[in-house]
């Protein structure tokens, strides 16, 4: 009967979504068969079946345990985080959210201080959680960022997984009242890069917010133009079309500047070249920018620069 019930433990735990709920139906499915090998009916115990299972359960329970501590430490997040995890990041679980927010930090700026300069250097992904930011192309503001909003995320959303510093492709400004304070989650873009390498299924729902992150910016474009808080819209659409395509030459500096980098998110370019409206033309441009020629790129790296060799001296010998 034991026998009998572990298998069907088993086969039930292959049917069940739930991850947790699944660990613990094989635990108890392996459980029935420790019965069964132990007090086998022909009166020996088959030692190398219980053996493994009693490692089987072992396994199993050390996992149940790391998810209840996950989801324990999740349900101590702030009244704030919740509802910000709810109200802008839905697709993302409450544990994946926890270890988000564990491995950044949160930073406080006064109206007119500068996050980053246009064409400065930053390894850091930011997020807002009160308060606004202004980004500014040529001193000329191209979009708003408001709570709930990404800056800086360079291509999360295709899953590009770049590390170190990325040049910025405008300034951006804390805007508000004269002393309000914008308070924003700021991530060391390596470390977060590590993380969502990690942890897969936090990977896949942050690609799905900041997808929806830059739709939402794009609107907010939108209503910028119909409320008329554009003085000059050429000059607007114009400094929106440099922003863009600087961001993408700032994306693909780093992605060659790291070694063997390029070929890992080649793919992931071109869907964030096809998403972007970066063309065959701009996309060369881009690589002329950044020092490479296309035959190189679709090599997947770079020729070395010839080095012209020193003349070999001769010391002649004093006879």
């Amino acid at each position: 009967m034991l026998g009998h019930a572990s298998f069907v433990l088993v086969a039930v735990s292959y049917a069940v979504d739930d991850y947790l709920m699944l660990r613990v139906i094989a635990v108890a499915g392996s459980t029935s068969m420790l019965f069964f090998t132990y007090f086998h009916p022909h009166g020996r115990v088959l030692w190398l079946p219980f053996q493994w299972n009693m490692l089987f359960i072992a396994l199993n329970c050390y996992r149940i345990g790391k998810a209840l501590v996950a989801e324990h430490n999740a349900s101590q997040l702030s009244e704030e985080m919740i509802r910000l995890q709810k109200e802008f990041l839905p697709a993302v679980r409450l544990v994946d959210f926890d270890k988000l927010v564990g491995s950044g930090e949160v930073v406080e700026y006064r109206v007119g201080d500068e996050i980053v300069g246009q064409g400065e250097s930053s390894p850091y992904v930011y997020m807002v959680i009160e308060g606004k930011l202004v980004s500014y192309r040529d001193h000329i503001c191209t979009y708003k960022i408001e709570r709930g909003d990404f800056l800086m995320e360079n291509g999360i959303h295709v899953g590009l997984g770049l590390v170190g510093h990325v040049d910025s492709s405008a300034k951006v400004l804390a805007a508000g009242n004269q002393g309000d304070v914008v308070r924003v989650f700021r991530w060391d873009r390596t470390k977060l890069n590590r993380l969502l390498r990690h942890t897969p299924s936090l990977d896949a729902s942050l690609q799905s917010v900041i997808s929806l992150d830059i739709v939402r910016k794009l609107k907010k474009q939108r209503t910028m133009l119909t409320k008329k808080d554009v003085e000059n819209p050429e000059l607007w659409t114009e400094k929106r079309i440099e922003q863009n395509f600087s961001r993408y030459v700032n994306i693909l500096k780093n992605v060659l500047t790291h070694r063997g980098h390029l070929q890992r998110v080649r793919k992931q370019l071109e869907t964030y070249r096809l998403i972007h409206d970066i063309d065959d033309s701009l996309h060369l441009e881009a690589l002329q920018q950044c020092g490479w020629t296309l035959k190189e790129y679709t090599l997947g790296y770079r020729r070395a620069a010839h080095v012209q060799k020193k003349p070999t001296t001769i010391k002649v010998a004093d006879w």
